[in-house]
Parts: C-alpha cells; structure tokens; sequence
C-alpha cells in the first residue's frame, strides 16, 4: 500500500469524526466520532446527526457526501483542507445544522492537519486494495462476532483509523480487542491485530499457544498480529478466530 494514499484516506475520515462530535450526542467512549463500513459503495459513513443526516466519504472516488434533504457531494481530488471545511461549514448550514467546527480531541501519528494539506496522488490501486481489506476484515470481524456467541459493534476508529471490535468475555475478567491497523510501528504492512486484557491490563502473551497465522508480540505491545499483504479473505476469519480462543483460554497464574 501507498503511504501517501494511506495518509490522504485517514486525514479524509477525520471529517467524519469532527462531523460526528458537532451533530451526534455524545458518548464517553468516543463511539459517536466512530464510523461505518459499507462494502457495496466501499464507503465510510458516521452516525446519523441529531437530525437524521450524515456524511459519508466513497473511498475508491475519494469524495465527500452529506446525505440529508438538502443532500451535496465533494471531490476531495485537488482541494486543500481548508477547501473541504469551507464545503461542510456552508453545507452544514443548508441542512439547518449548526456551522461545522474542525474540532480534534486528539492529534493524528502524522501531525496536524493543516489548511494547506492537499489531496492528491491518492493511487487508484492502492485505493482498491484498501476497500479490499477494510471488507474482509470487517466481514472476517462480523462472522467471528457470530461464530463465537459475542456480541459489538464493528466500527472504524478516527485517531489510529483501525477497523475492529471490542468485546468482554462473560462471566470472566478478560475483554478483547480485534480488527485490522494501519501500519505502524508494529508493521510495515495493514495487519490485523488480537489483544486480550484482564481487569483493563493488557494480557501477557508468553504462555498462549502457537498461532497457525501470525504471531504474538510480547515487548512494546501485548497482542497477535497478522500481515494482510497477499491474505484470502478465508485467513482473516482464521487469524481473528484461533487468536481469540487462545485469549479466551488464558489462565491467570495464581
């Protein structure tokens, strides 16, 4: 994957999680900044506003959409972020909302965006194989939710742009994280990631069982994880599946 497509599809989704802090009601874990997925459009898509709206960016076109009575479109191709807020500030106001705030609680790894960011150069490939993993990821996420009896939301966080799940394990202390990550420094490749926790602290991985896909990491961060460069969409479900038993299966030394 393109680094720099990478950086142009994380900075584009920020405008959803700024969108869902001004119009959807608020929530202690950040969930209403979280967006959709929607693998037919290959489209990210936040929550409905407080009055039914939303925003949505098609990924492949790399175009922003306000979805609402007074619905608009905007090519982010050749439009510098003050552009872009320009857009949904008068947008916003169209559809009877306040005016649109660029608000982050938190800073991207790659620094803040500033009014001068341009979008462009985005690889049409690259933009393929990145609709590509968000689905089998988010397919692979949905079908282990099932299979395994948990339920949660399948969401795409805003700060670190992964894709994943978070759920408890009845009648137990363990809770466990899931999904598919950008890459960072714990790859130079999407991956997707198992992170178990008992009582809210992360999860020793020495003494869980072999993985038949990926491995576990047990120096700077507590967690399996798993290239998807060149990965089936059948190895998505078998990573998620084998790597979450083996966290469910974790005895805490007495």
């Amino acid at each position: 994957m393109d680094s720099n497509t990478t950086l142009q599809l994380h900075v584009a989704t920020q405008y959803l999680a700024a969108a869902g802090k001004n119009y959807v009601a608020s929530k202690d874990d950040d969930s209403h900044t979280n967006a959709g997925w929607d693998a037919i459009t290959s489209s990210f898509f936040t929550r409905p506003f407080s009055n039914t709206d939303s925003l949505s960016f098609y990924t492949k076109e790399m175009r922003l959409a306000w979805n609402g009575n007074k619905p608009n479109s905007f090519s982010l191709k050749g439009h510098t972020h003050a552009e872009v807020l320009k857009w949904l500030e008068e947008t916003s106001l169209q559809n009877g909302l306040k005016k649109f705030v660029f608000d982050l609680h938190y800073t991207l790894a790659s620094g803040e965006i500033l009014n001068d960011f341009s979008f462009g150069g985005a690889q049409e490939n690259a933009l393929r194989t990145h609709a590509g993993y968000r689905t089998f990821a988010d397919n692979a996420c949905q079908a282990v939710l099932s299979k395994l009896g948990m339920t949660a939301e399948v969401r795409t966080w805003p700060h670190h742009f992964d894709t994943g799940a978070y759920v408890m394990v009845p009648d137990s202390k363990i809770s466990i994280g899931f999904g598919l990550a950008i890459p960072d420094s714990l790859s130079k490749d999407y991956y997707l990631y198992t992170s178990g926790y008992v009582d809210g602290a992360s999860m020793p991985t020495a003494s869980l069982p072999a993985l038949p896909l990926g491995k576990w990491l047990s120096e700077d961060w507590q967690g399996g994880i798993l290239s998807v460069d060149g990965l089936k969409e059948p190895d998505y479900l078998k990573f998620l599946e084998r790597s979450i038993e083996a966290v469910k299966s974790f005895t805490p030394k007495s």
